[in-house]
C-alpha cells in the first residue's frame, strides 16, 4: 500500500470521532446532573450550531436536587 493511503487509514478513527456527539440521555446517565450542584451548569439547545451565538437558559432543580434542563434543551458543565 502507498503511504498516503496508510496516513487515510491511520485518520479514520480519529475523524469518526470527531462526528459523534453527546446527547442528553448520556448525560443524565452520568455525574453531571448531580455535579452541577458543586460547579457551574446551564443549558443550551440540542441543535444549536457550533457558530451559532447562544442563549443558555438557567438549570431547572428536581425535588431530589439533580439539576436538568426543558425538553429540547442539553445540560452542559460551564467553562
Amino acid at each position: 500500500m502507498s503511504r498516503i493511503t496508510l496516513s487515510a487509514l491511520a485518520l479514520l478513527p480519529l475523524l469518526s470521532a470527531c462526528g459523534t456527539k453527546t446527547d442528553a440521555t448520556e448525560a443524565e446517565g452520568g455525574g453531571l446532573p448531580m455535579a452541577c450542584a458543586i460547579v457551574k451548569c446551564d443549558c443550551v439547545h440540542s441543535t444549536i450550531g457550533i457558530f451559532t451565538t447562544e442563549d443558555p437558559k438557567t438549570v431547572e432543580w428536581t425535588a431530589d436536587g439533580k439539576a436538568q434542563c426543558p425538553p429540547g434543551w442539553t445540560l452542559r458543565r460551564v467553562k
